[in-house]
């Protein structure tokens, strides 16, 4: 531990399955447990060897993580890197039904934070083609890859939390709060694959026409 008294600390040094771990934990009665709990996580050690660190070391080091506290400024971060392979994110509007689809699943099962590596998933994707000179590029066609939302979760955030609420952003005043809800661009997009009669079979129009119903919306 002595070894890392002097080094400052910040966003880049919080991986994203760490802030996941933090955003978990129960209120504690004890600010010395917090304290504890909350520097084992971050540092990848055993509470022991926290707890046996002197107070006013223990002290130095967790004020080392006051930033924590105040998010940091969204930023829309186009390329991303993972294991040597370039990420670009995509169009947002031009999710494509598929897509708009898992976003709700984990947003609705666990919450935005606990999937977040599962969300970043789906709005980057494998870069196919890339300029290095124009920085332009295309992407792969999507595909949910357990995968790839496993190494979502050990990109630092200094990258992810900036998207991340920029994301975040986007869902809220654009998917939630216009009409363009994400259920309405989900009967949106369903209607207009049921207007493309020659591209669905019968059982395929008939399913998404009871898709509809259960948002009390019909199509002739």
């Amino acid at each position: 531990m002595n070894k890392n008294k002097n080094i400052s600390r910040s966003w880049k040094d919080v991986k994203l399955y760490q802030l996941q771990e933090l955003n978990s934990l129960q209120e504690f009665d004890d600010k010395i447990d917090m304290m504890i709990e909350y520097l084992s996580i971050l540092l990848n050690i055993d509470p022991s060897e926290v707890e046996n660190m002197p107070i006013n070391e223990l002290m130095v080091e967790f004020s080392k993580w006051e930033f924590l506290k105040e998010l940091p400024e969204e930023k829309k971060i186009d390329i991303i890197k993972i294991n040597g392979k370039r990420f670009g994110l995509i169009n947002l509007s031009e999710m494509s039904f598929a897509q708009m689809v898992d976003i709700e699943e984990y947003i609705n099962d666990g919450g935005t934070m606990q999937n977040l590596h599962k969300i970043l998933s789906v709005i980057y994707l494998p870069i196919d083609k890339y300029n290095v000179f124009t920085k332009r590029y295309t992407l792969k066609p999507y595909e949910s890859s357990e995968e790839l939302q496993k190494e979502f979760l050990t990109l630092d955030m200094s990258i992810l939390y900036p998207t991340a609420l920029f994301f975040y952003h986007i869902v809220q005043t654009y998917l939630k709060n216009s009409a363009l809800s994400l259920v309405q661009m989900k009967k949106e997009k369903m209607m207009e694959m049921i207007s493309k009669e020659e591209e669905l079979s019968q059982t395929q129009r008939l399913m998404l026409l009871k898709e509809l119903e259960k948002y009390g919306t019909g199509t002739n």
